[in-house]
């Protein structure tokens, strides 16, 4: 949305709280309106606070990057999917703010914004050098375990006792069942 029509909405919110309510209305409306925008303050603190740990224009992977980036995407959209700061590119004062990350193998996401919103992005890969053979392993393992041993604790409880009995206390005594008949007895006496 953007920020004109969010004022506007703000201002039909007090107008409508001053004809429904009177100055209630409008103290109702306006602590809406405050509470709206104490929460995108905290959003965009809690992603800027997530990207000030990261090197700027660095991104885990560039390729899962271009793959989830959609057109009309904020910045702010664009920060948690990355978990760093672009690296900004100088350009000259007519064109789109370009925002640059990078990852580990050296392909490169580029990122055009244009009003704030993602208009252009395109993903570079480094020029490919020319690869050592692949080796044989020396010894492949005689044969694969059967099955891997569960890591969590209740899966182990599953495999160990797949049908468990009923619980019963160690020591207790057995229990005495009432039938009809004792009960109507009970209620005749």
């Amino acid at each position: 949305m953007s920020a004109t029509w969010g004022w506007a909405l703000a201002v039909v919110a007090i107008a409508l709280g001053w004809f429904q309510w009177g100055w209630q209305g409008v103290l109702l409306a306006i602590s809406v309106v405050v509470f709206w925008l104490l929460l995108q303050f905290s959003r965009a603190m809690r992603v800027m606070r997530q990207a000030a740990g990261a090197p700027i224009g660095h991104v885990d992977s560039a390729v899962m990057l271009n793959a989830k980036l959609r057109a009309g995407m904020r910045l702010m959209e664009i920060i948690p999917l990355t978990r760093s700061l672009g690296q900004a590119v100088e350009g000259e004062p007519g064109v789109p703010e370009t925002f640059t990350w990078t990852d580990t193998s050296g392909a490169c996401v580029r990122v055009q914004l244009v009003g704030g919103r993602l208009r252009q992005w395109s993903l570079e890969r480094p020029a490919e050098s020319p690869r050592a053979p692949l080796r044989a392993p020396l010894r492949a393992p005689l044969r694969a375990p059967l099955r891997a041993p569960p890591q969590h604790r209740w899966l182990r409880r599953l495999t160990r006792h797949p049908i468990r009995p009923p619980f019963r206390r160690p020591n207790a005594a057995p229990v005495h069942k009432i039938t009809s008949s004792e009960r109507a007895d009970r209620h005749t006496v």
